[in-house]
């Protein structure tokens, strides 16, 4: 993501520094022999006049060398060349003694350089490197000043005097005194690698740890499942994690640096948790739960806020349907309670008139009259026998059902009916031979009230010519029992409540049947949808899909249904 101006927003969990400690202590070693040898160079130009002008050309050949193998040093530097140290190390070496040839072998004033050799050696090579760095500069100070004095060396030629002005004391004391400075700066050195070496393995250990909390901690805020946003002292984002950024649907780097008020309804919020609207960059809504509080810094400065929020979209429909759960259960024993009740006099009635319309003192037109008074009484004894199913439904007693043969028992007693209104019904098995078997584990009966009612209703939304089509579809696991009509579809209202009590798209309906039919679906571990068809012909889907094999929760969970009141 792209941090806002002067603020960082990520951390790479984990990375490892730009340059290692050994990278950082070859650089720092160059620099120094840039700087040595400009020293040396301005010593040369200033202090060395035209008598010692052998002298001035060998320490500009030596510069020159310093200065190359800087350059050389810092593009390998660059590049991950290993082992440029031992060998900048051993330029140095002999460098310094050339240095020391020309300014009076062992009576030279800058032996001091062997022991700064090292200490560099300590600094980009450890121990063992300043032991052997030790070992040759003691070396190479010996056999330069046994060299000199044996005249197997002849000194600078603009220097020969002061060379043979040394006497023999003089020669052992500088060489004595050299070679014990050089030992104990080899000593020291080496003690303080080791120390270095010591403290850079508990240094290194704290880096890792801190890189492996820092990489934990992002993994943490990564993870999360509530969305956490952070924000500076003016209320803009800052951070953002991933679940933040898909609640509110949008890029993490488009969110950073929008203020976070156009979001979240943080005005007068309180710091416990608080509910409200969030609204998403695309201007779309959803239900939020928020918390924020002050983000603070170790020294416990406020330099912004945190909020942790969650979309509340899914939990507040699961508290409508519990609602709805609890208002239909207090309906359906109310319901069972007022069906029971009235059933009997219904019997009372409808025996009671027959008995009136039988007798010969009644004229035939008072018969038809109590004929449509039986009639309506016998309707709504069958409105109080479905509620009492929709409200008390039965247990399903599940044995081997095959679907096809059930399908095409209900479909021929439909189709006469449909005959009778002109339209057609049409059964599409599955792509088997004809008379093969899509066995499902169900109860018989109930399957047949659920695939009369669906017929019914799509009876009822077509028209003359028109066809229903029933579809059996076996997937293996699953079976799917589809029908189609070809009839003007349904609404938006109609699919939002189609299931629900009571509601019903036809002046004459009750609005139980579908309810009854997803009653039903579901104690067999099913599932029903409907939906408009979008092709040419049109019309409305309806498609109940069950497992072939009943479930053990299934079984489990309709046997453990609370009673309903009768």
């Amino acid at each position: 993501m792209e941090a806002p101006p002067g603020r960082s927003v990520t951390l790479a969990a984990g990375s490892p520094p730009a340059r290692s400690r050994e990278e950082r202590r070859l650089l720092a070693w160059l620099l120094v022999r840039l700087g040595v040898a400009t020293l040396v160079l301005l010593a040369a130009t200033v202090l060395v006049t035209e008598r010692y002008a052998f002298t001035r050309d060998v320490i500009f050949g030596l510069d020159v060398v310093l200065f190359g193998s800087s350059t050389i040093g810092l593009v390998g530097l660059v590049r991950g060349a290993k082992g440029s140290a031992e060998l900048l190390l051993a330029v140095d070496l002999m460098v310094t003694t050339a240095l020391l040839w020309l300014t009076g072998a062992a009576a030279s004033p800058l032996t001091f350089l062997y022991g700064l050799l090292c200490v560099a050696g300590a600094m980009v090579g450890g121990p063992s490197t300043t032991l052997w760095v030790a070992g040759a500069s003691v070396s190479l100070f010996l056999g330069l000043s046994w060299s000199v004095v044996a005249g197997v060396l002849p000194a600078p030629p603009d220097q020969q005097q002061a060379v043979a002005a040394l006497s023999a004391v003089e020669l052992a004391t500088f060489t004595l005194s050299n070679v014990v400075g050089i030992g104990t700066v080899a000593a020291l050195a080496t003690n303080l690698a080791m120390r270095v070496e010591t403290a850079g393995g508990q240094l290194a250990d704290a880096e890792r740890a801190v890189a492996e909390l820092t990489r934990r901690n992002v993994d943490i805020v990564r993870s999360l499942a509530s969305g956490l946003v952070t924000t500076d002292l003016a209320g803009r984002i800052e951070s953002v994690n991933p679940a933040a950024a898909a609640m509110l649907q949008a890029d993490e780097s488009a969110l950073l640096g929008q203020p976070i008020a156009e979001l979240l309804p943080l005005e007068d919020a309180p710091s416990d948790r608080t509910e409200g609207l969030a609204q998403r960059p695309d201007g779309s809504t959803f239900a939020v739960g928020f918390r924020q509080g002050p983000l603070e810094d170790a020294d416990g400065n406020v330099t912004g806020a945190v909020i942790t929020f969650q979309d509340l979209t899914e939990v507040n429909r699961l508290k409508h349907a519990a609602a709805e759960s609890r208002r239909l259960a207090e309906l359906g024993k109310l319901a069972a309670s007022l069906a029971h009740e009235i059933r009997n006099p219904l019997t009372s009635i409808s025996g009671s008139v027959e008995l009136v319309r039988d007798s010969p003192a009644i004229d035939a037109s008072d018969q038809r009259l109590l004929g449509i008074v039986l009639r309506e009484t016998e309707r709504l004894n069958t409105l109080v026998a479905t509620m009492l199913r929709v409200v008390r439904p039965s247990i399903p007693t599940p044995t081997p059902v095959d679907l096809v043969a059930l399908c095409e028992e209900i479909v021929d007693v439909a189709r006469v009916e449909a005959e009778e209104l002109g339209m057609r019904i049409e059964l599409v098995r599955p792509g088997t031979p004809e008379g093969a078997q899509v066995i499902v584990d169900a109860d018989g009966d109930q399957l047949r009230q659920v695939l009369w009612n669906l017929l019914r209703n799509a009876l009822q939304a077509s028209g003359p010519s028109q066809c229903v089509e029933v579809r059996v579809e076996d997937d293996g696991n699953e079976v799917r029992l589809l029908v189609r009509d070809r009839g003007r579809g349904l609404s938006e209202e109609a699919q939002a409540h189609l299931f629900e009590m009571f509601y019903s798209g036809r002046s004459h309906g009750i609005g139980l049947g579908l309810a009854l039919v997803r009653q039903i679906v579901t104690d067999h571990g099913g599932r029903i949808s409907a939906g408009n068809v979008d092709d040419t012909e049109g019309g409305a889907l309806f498609c109940v899909t069950l497992p072939k094999r009943r479930r053990a929760s299934d079984a489990s969970a309709a046997e453990s249904q609370e009673p309903r009141a009768t």
